[in-house]
C-alpha cells in the first residue's frame, strides 16, 4: 500500500518517491492562490475609485449648477458711467479712468505741458 503517497516506477521495475513533484505542485497552487488574491485586492481597489471619482464628478457638478443659476438670477451690476462710456466713448473707458488716463499723462510730460 502507498498510504497516499505517490510512487512512480522506474524504467528497471523499482518504485521512487516524487516528493520534489507534490512540492512543486503546492508551490504552484500557492502562487496561483497569491495572484488571485492580488487580482481580488486590485478589483477592489479599482472599484473604489470609480465611486470616489463618482462622488467627486457630482459634487462638481452641483457646483457649477448652483454657479450657473446664480449668475442667472443675479446680473453683474454696472455703474450709470460704466455703462454710457462703453457705449459712447468708443475707446471703452469710464469717466473715471479718463481722468485717472489724464493725470497719469499728465505725469509723463512732466508738468503737463502736453494734455490729451
Amino acid at each position: 500500500m502507498t498510504s497516499g503517497l505517490e510512487f512512480f516506477e522506474r524504467g528497471n521495475g523499482g518504485a521512487f518517491f516524487a516528493p520534489s513533484l507534490m512540492m512543486f505542485g503546492l508551490a504552484r497552487a500557492k502562487r496561483v492562490k497569491d495572484l488571485e488574491d492580488r487580482l481580488t485586492t486590485a478589483e477592489s481597489v479599482i472599484r473604489q475609485l470609480q465611486l470616489e471619482w463618482a462622488d467627486t464628478y457630482d459634487k462638481l457638478r452641483r457646483t457649477m449648477m448652483r454657479v450657473v443659476k446664480r449668475a442667472e438670477r443675479e446680473p453683474i451690476p454696472q455703474d450709470e458711467g460704466e455703462a454710457e462710456a462703453a457705449t459712447a466713448g468708443g475707446n471703452g473707458l469710464t469717466p473715471r479712468q479718463l481722468e485717472a488716463q489724464r493725470h497719469v499723462m499728465m505725469r509723463r510730460n512732466r508738468g503737463g505741458q502736453r494734455e490729451v
